[in-house]
């Protein structure tokens, strides 16, 4: 169950004012797109044996679909390999 789901009934009703939930949804989600983004990453490398070069690899060897590559607003999410892991960041706001 992705986390909005899940975190909306507990949430919403402690936001303070004038927070509504039109207002932190978009980070939840981004949250959410962010974590799969991560498992997709660290599964390509258990399955392959070594970090994808972009981002890119990822919905061309079908671990993601092409749309989860950006956000909402169609913003890239950045990405780089590094020896010890690698890092992955929202795109700016």
């Amino acid at each position: 169950m992705p986390a909005l789901a899940r975190l909306k009934p507990v949430l919403e009703p402690k936001l303070p004012k004038p927070l509504t939930w039109a207002d932190v949804e978009p980070a939840i989600e981004m949250i959410d797109s962010v974590e799969e983004l991560r498992a997709a990453v660290e599964a390509h490398r258990f399955a392959e044996g070594r970090w994808p070069a972009r981002l890119g690899e990822l919905a061309s060897r079908g671990y993601v679909p092409d749309d989860a590559l950006t956000d909402a607003k169609g913003r890239p999410y950045y990405y780089a390999a590094r020896e010890d892991g690698f890092v992955l960041l929202a795109p700016e706001r």
